[in-house]
C-alpha cells in the first residue's frame, strides 16, 4: 500500500469525525446526557486508533518487504559470485590437469629418448657421460657430474662429467656427507637456489658465470640409491619435480 493511499485513509477518518461533530448543529436544543458525548468521543477515538494501528502495521509490512527484497538481491549476488568463483576454480583445475597430462607426456617422451640412446651402453662411464649429455641438452643445463656407488670403498665416485674444465676433478663422497650425501640418504631430488660462492662456474659466450640453480638427482633402484646426478644451469627447469618419473626409466638401464 502506497503512502498516498494511507494519507487518504487518514483524510477519510478525519472527515468522518467532522461529520459526526456537525450533526450536533442539527440536533438543536435537545437535551443530551453528558455520557452520550463521552461515548461518542471514545468511539471516534477508537476509530482513529484503529486507522493508526493499521497504518503502523502496513508500514512495518512494507519495511519488511523492502528488507526482504534487499536481502534476496544480496543473497542472489553472493550466490552468483560463489558460482562464478566455483566455475573459475573448476576451470583452473581443469587447466592444471591438462598441463599435468601434457607435462607427463613430455617427461615420458624425454625418458623414452634417453633410454633409446643409452640402452646399449655396456660401460658405466659411457652411461654416466651419456646421461649427463642427454639431460643437460634437454633441460639446457651448463654442467653436470654423475656419481655411482662403489661398494669396495662404500662411496659414491665420479663416473662422468659435463661442462667441467679438464683439470678439475670432483671428489667422492659418502652417504650423508654434505649436500650430495644428504640427497643420497633422503633418496629425494633437490633444487638448490642459494649456490655457494666456491661452486663451479659455467663457461658461456659472455665468459664464466655462476649457475643460478643446482639439481641433486639421486638414482634410486629397488629402494636403494645407486647413484647421483648433479647438474647446474641458469634457468629453473623444475627438473627436481620431473625426476621421480625420469628416475624410473634411467634406473632400469643401470646395472652395477
Amino acid at each position: 500500500m502506497s503512502k498516498n493511499t494511507i494519507g487518504k485513509i487518514y483524510y477519510l477518518a478525519g472527515g468522518a469525525f467532522l461529520f459526526a461533530l456537525a450533526k450536533y448543529f442539527f440536533i438543536g436544543h435537545a437535551q443530551l446526557m453528558p455520557k452520550y458525548f463521552v461515548f461518542e468521543f471514545i468511539s471516534f477515538a477508537l476509530f482513529l486508533s484503529l486507522v493508526y494501528v493499521a497504518d503502523r502495521l502496513l508500514k512495518e509490512t512494507m519495511a519488511q518487504k523492502e528488507e526482504t527484497e534487499i536481502q534476496t538481491k544480496k543473497a542472489g549476488s553472493q550466490h552468483k559470485q560463489e558460482i562464478e568463483r566455483l566455475q573459475s576454480t573448476i576451470a583452473e583445475l581443469s587447466n592444471q590437469h591438462k598441463n599435468k597430462m601434457s607435462d607427463n607426456e613430455d617427461i615420458n617422451s624425454i625418458a623414452t629418448q634417453i633410454i633409446n640412446k643409452l640402452s646399449n651402453c655396456t660401460d658405466l662411464n659411457d652411461l654416466a657421460n651419456g646421461l649427463l649429455i642427454e639431460i643437460s641438452t634437454v633441460y639446457e643445463l651448463g654442467l653436470g657430474i654423475c656419481y655411482f656407488y662403489d661398494k669396495p670403498s662404500d662411496k659414491f665416485t665420479v663416473k662422468g662429467s659435463y661442462g667441467l674444465s679438464s683439470d678439475f676433478h670432483p671428489g667422492d663422497f659418502s652417504c650423508g656427507e654434505g649436500l650430495n650425501g644428504q640427497a643420497v640418504a633422503d633418496k629425494t631430488a633437490r633444487r638448490i637456489d642459494d649456490v655457494p660462492q666456491d661452486y663451479f662456474s659455467i663457461e658461456s659466450g659472455s665468459g664464466l658465470s655462476k649457475p643460478c640453480n643446482i639439481y641433486l638427482l639421486p638414482i634410486v633402484k629397488n629402494n636403494n640409491c645407486i647413484g647421483l646426478i648433479e647438474v647446474a644451469g641458469f634457468a629453473n627447469m623444475h627438473l627436481n619435480k620431473h625426476w621421480p618419473q625420469l628416475n624410473k626409466s634411467i634406473a632400469s638401464i643401470v646395472e652395477l
